[in-house]
């Protein structure tokens, strides 16, 4: 028997997914595994281990495959990615998928794919956040995605990403029991692979540093966070230091540096790391950090930096809504705000007396490595 994981990206949280579920199949020596990603996979898998494994084999979307889907509205990228998948369940004669982006395979994934093989997989966004700020046009595009999930015999499992609550409400909506909670996992990491970040850019004890970390993109907030430096007094810009890393996406990529350009023009600490950052290397930097910068304007969905926030114990400053507000209060993670420039630059004194150190160990507990692939290797 052939199982197929699936993923059309490899950014963000694709990335440490594949690798967690890679780390499960290595061990099932009677099953085989075939992980369809894209070729610029090659180009980070050094970042991670990867041992070797008998049963697993990588197929890459190739280039032109790619060119198919990439900027596509939603619909023309599910067509596409949903004939890339099928192509690859007949050339392996596969009969399950695990989809690590799911809703990319909506609504042609019943009338694509192949009969008698069957779908699980992750959703991150969950509507329910949304409903309220939503058009009437987008709530009746949600209820159909839902109904085919829920009905469509080729969808098995269907993960909700880190919301428990959501689980219940969309199995009783849809009068099923398709929908299923998935811990979001942190990273456990020993002190042995960490690196001293503040010796490496030799920063003071004096120094407060702020951390942005992961892709930056206008969802992500990036550009806010610069906004906001251009309110920090003098005191606070020899004061504070402002560390991005990771991968500077395009939707911001100019205005990012412009930005940058100009705020150290005026005295901002500034420092970019604009590349694919290792666990190690993101782990380093809150060890050594004194704030993680999560304010997402999409923020019906968990965030992975938030579990590297509740193991080194390092507060955030979040947006106060949707599903992330929700778990940053649960967990008393660090601070929530409506995410403008002027409420940033006021939350950056105000996280220097965070004294939520202890009460974030449960977040930790309750969203496992060892929850998360048990869970997924219930099913794979």
């Amino acid at each position: 028997m052939t199982s197929i994981i699936f993923t059309h990206s490899i950014a963000g949280h694709n990335m440490e997914y594949l690798h967690h579920i890679y780390d499960n199949c290595r061990f099932k020596l009677s099953q085989k595994y075939v992980f369809v990603v894209p070729i610029e996979f090659e180009d980070i898998k050094s970042k991670m281990v990867w041992p070797a494994a008998d049963n697993v084999t990588f197929d890459f979307i190739s280039e032109t495959e790619k060119a198919t889907y990439a900027n596509s509205s939603v619909l023309l990228q599910s067509f596409h990615l949903c004939k890339i998948l099928n192509h690859r369940i007949r050339k392996y004669d596969a009969n399950r998928v695990f989809a690590i982006t799911l809703m990319t395979l909506l609504p042609f994934a019943p009338f694509i794919i192949r009969s008698g093989v069957t779908i699980d997989g992750i959703i991150y966004k969950i509507y329910l956040h949304l409903w309220k700020s939503t058009s009437a046009v987008k709530k009746i595009e949600y209820v159909i995605q839902y109904v085919f999930l829920s009905y469509s015999r080729i969808f098995k499992k269907i993960y909700i990403l880190n919301d428990s609550a959501s689980v219940g409400t969309l199995n009783r909506l849809y009068r099923t029991s398709k929908f299923q909670f998935l811990p979001d996992p942190y990273i456990p990491m020993s002190s042995d692979k960490l690196t001293d970040i503040r010796a490496e850019y030799n920063l003071s004890e004096g120094h407060r540093l702020f951390i942005h970390i992961g892709a930056m993109s206008v969802r992500k907030g990036t550009i806010a966070i610069l906004d906001s430096l251009k309110y920090l007094t003098n005191e606070e810009k020899s004061k504070y230091v402002f560390l991005f890393a990771g991968k500077v996406l395009p939707d911001v990529y100019d205005e990012f540096y412009e930005r940058v350009r100009l705020l150290l023009q005026t005295g901002c600490n500034i420092i970019v790391k604009d590349e694919f950052c290792s666990y190690e290397y993101f782990s380093s930097l809150c060890n050594a950090c004194d704030c993680i910068l999560i304010p997402y304007f999409e923020t019906a969905q968990s965030s992975g930096i938030i579990g590297y926030a509740a193991q080194f114990e390092r507060p955030v400053i979040a947006s106060k809504y949707g599903l992330l507000g929700k778990l940053v209060r649960k967990y008393h993670l660090g601070l929530t705000t409506d995410c403008t420039s002027r409420n940033l630059t006021n939350l950056y004194q105000r996280i220097e007396n965070w004294n939520g150190q202890g009460a974030a160990r449960k977040y930790c507990i309750d969203n496992s490595l060892q929850a998360f692939q048990e869970t997924i290797g219930a099913i794979i």
